[in-house]
């Protein structure tokens, strides 16, 4: 009996396939056709990327992205050593000069009391900011870019 393999239909992303976390580290099918490299603009989505910043302390910058870019999402876990934790979705407006922010978060497991998000524009990229008054916290997260 030969043997059958699944048949792909649509589309697929891949993304993180070497140690690069680039947006240009991608694997695309489309419509039989496989591309390395940037993902075409689908559905107006640039790039995902996933990223970790390790930080204490007073405005510590999570990270930053081109301020051309319309808009920004951001899914992300905040903890201290897994006894304090939350989860949430921060979403960035801006244009070349002003920037805002929402959060939308998790009710808190243990306290992540003053541990607080915030945007600004700094030398043309819109950087997102965190503070927190003690510890030392991980802020794991997945960018979306529009």
């Amino acid at each position: 009996m030969a043997k059958q393999g699944k048949i792909l239909q649509g589309q697929l992303y891949l993304s993180g396939i070497t140690n690069d976390d680039s947006p240009l580290n991608i694997l695309y099918y489309n419509d039989g056709e496989i591309s390395y490299g940037q993902k075409p603009t689908v559905g107006g989505v640039t790039y995902q990327i996933s990223g970790q910043t390790t930080f204490s302390g007073n405005e510590q910058i999570i990270d930053t992205y081109e301020n051309t870019k319309d808009f920004a999402v951001y899914y992300y876990s905040l903890n201290n050593s897994n006894t304090n934790k939350r989860s949430g979705i921060i979403t960035i407006n801006n244009n070349l000069t002003v920037v805002f922010m929402n959060e939308s978060t998790t009710s808190d497991i243990g306290d992540t009391t003053g541990v607080d998000f915030s945007v600004d524009i700094n030398s043309g990229d819109v950087r997102l900011l965190c503070s927190a008054p003690s510890g030392t916290w991980v802020c794991k997260y997945i960018k979306n870019i529009i």
